[in-house]
């Protein structure tokens, strides 16, 4: 028997958000493992967005978060609050603070008039008993919102490596309003564009409460004992496909991108107010 949790995964389109109501609070008991929408989307606005992304204008804003690392080196428009090879303990508080303030008119931009932070919101409501979601508030009022999600190319011939997503020890976490679940740590994102070969999200049964983790003397968890060891899940997402899953708990990682086609995300992490009124997202 595979070692680890087992992995569960629904899949619905738009029109079935009502049938699934529970999914994120089966998510918060660890009964649900991810959730899938299928054309949440449409196809044309993803093209279009990755278009724009990919023109001149926006090159000179792309930045490359895991420099240095090899064949992990991928571009991102705005910043995350994770950990990075360029910013270990993660972004310094007014380099994000900047991003969140260009929020609106990168989506502007990249989206033109349709608001996919208003979509993610609807999505996410609907699949937590139609409580509300809203972007995460800063602990000072003046500053507004958090960046609702950031922008991810990952070019040909890079991975995103083995990990979990709980960062909430990170210094960043403490411009974050109090009332919020930081023991609960769920990841999203829409893909813009697929890669033509490779690209995949693999979740593993490896929790990030293990006490014994397999790892390598370089301090990665060890790919290959989770491929033969573990619970695992392929993830095979279209264009226009929205994703949540509970990132925090389960290691996860992004196979190599193949062939010439970058793989293009846009998404951020999620959690839920601990009075369980609404939620709350953010790059």
């Amino acid at each position: 028997m595979p070692k680890g949790s087992p992995i569960s995964l629904i899949e619905l389109t738009l029109s079935e958000l009502a049938q699934h109501h529970n999914a994120l609070p089966n998510m918060l008991d660890e009964s649900c493992t991810a959730v899938i929408v299928r054309e949440a989307f449409p196809k044309s606005l993803m093209q279009k967005a990755c278009e724009r992304l990919s023109a001149k204008e926006l090159e000179s804003q792309l930045t490359s978060p895991n420099q240095g690392m090899p064949g992990g080196e991928l571009l991102t428009l705005g910043a995350a609050a994770t950990p990075t090879m360029t910013a270990l303990n993660g972004p310094k508080n007014e380099i994000y603070i900047e991003s969140a303030q260009h929020a609106q008119e990168w989506e502007n931009l990249i989206f033109g008039e349709f608001s996919v932070s208003a979509q993610v919101a609807k999505i996410l409501a609907g699949l937590n008993q139609n409580k509300p979601a809203q972007p995460a508030p800063f602990q000072d009022p003046h500053l507004g919102q958090w960046l609702p999600f950031n922008y991810r190319i990952l070019p040909p011939n890079t991975q995103i490596y083995s990990h979990h997503d709980m960062h909430y020890r990170l210094p960043i976490y403490d411009l974050l309003a109090d009332g919020y679940n930081q023991k609960k740590l769920l990841s999203w994102f829409i893909t813009g564009q697929e890669a033509l070969s490779g690209g995949e999200l693999i979740i593993y049964g490896l929790r990030s409460d293990d006490p014994h983790p397999p790892m390598l003397a370089n301090r990665f968890v060890d790919t290959e004992a989770l491929e033969k060891e573990y619970y695992k899940l392929n993830l095979d997402l279209k264009a226009g496909d929205f994703l949540i899953f509970n990132s925090g708990l389960h290691v996860h990682r992004v196979s190599a991108v193949q062939q010439k086609q970058s793989r293009i995300t846009f998404g951020g992490f999620a959690t839920f107010a601990l009075d369980q009124s609404h939620m709350i997202y953010w790059s």
